[in-house]
C-alpha cells in the first residue's frame, strides 16, 4: 500500500483521468497530494513592470490553488485524505515535480499522459514521459 501519492495536473480533463485510477489504489492511511505548476504567462516576459509581473505570478498561484481546492473536494467526498500544493515554476516541469515528489516523500506519482499524437509529440516529448525515463520514484501512468 502507497503511503504517499503524488498527483500532478494542469487543469484539463485529460490529466484528470488518473483520477479514477488514484481513486481504486489508495488505500486506508494513503495520502493524496494534488499538485500544480503555477506557470507564468508568456506574456509576463515582457512586461517591464515588475509589481504588474508579481500580480500575475499571485493570480496564477491563485487560480492553480482555486483548481485544486475544488478537485481535492471531488476527492474528498470519496473518502480520501486529499491535500493540495501549488508550486512556482522554476524550471523544466518534470525536474519540478520529481523534486517536490521527493521533498515530500511520495512513493507514487500517478500522472496522466496527454498522448500528443505524430510528430509534435515525439519531438518535445512530455512532462509525464521525462518523469517515467528520468525519475526515481514509481509511476502510475494512465492514457486518458
Amino acid at each position: 500500500m502507497y503511503k504517499k501519492i503524488m498527483v500532478p495536473l494542469d487543469g484539463s480533463t485529460a490529466a484528470e483521468a488518473v483520477l479514477d485510477h488514484v481513486r481504486k489504489i489508495a488505500g486506508e492511511g494513503t495520502e493524496v497530494v494534488l499538485v500544480r505548476i503555477a506557470a507564468k504567462p508568456a506574456y509576463e516576459y515582457t512586461l517591464q513592470e515588475p509589481q504588474l509581473s508579481a500580480c500575475l505570478d499571485e493570480d496564477a498561484a491563485g487560480e492553480a490553488g482555486q483548481y485544486l481546492s475544488e478537485v481535492a473536494a471531488r476527492l474528498k467526498r470519496s473518502g480520501l485524505d486529499v491535500s493540495t500544493c501549488v508550486l512556482p515554476e522554476q524550471g523544466p516541469a518534470a525536474r519540478v515535480l520529481e523534486d517536490y515528489a521527493h521533498k515530500a516523500t511520495a512513493d507514487l506519482i500517478a500522472i496522466s499522459a496527454h498522448g500528443k499524437p505524430g510528430l509534435i509529440g515525439r519531438l518535445l516529448g512530455s512532462v509525464a514521459e521525462r518523469i517515467v525515463h528520468h525519475g526515481r520514484i514509481p509511476v502510475l501512468l494512465v492514457h486518458p
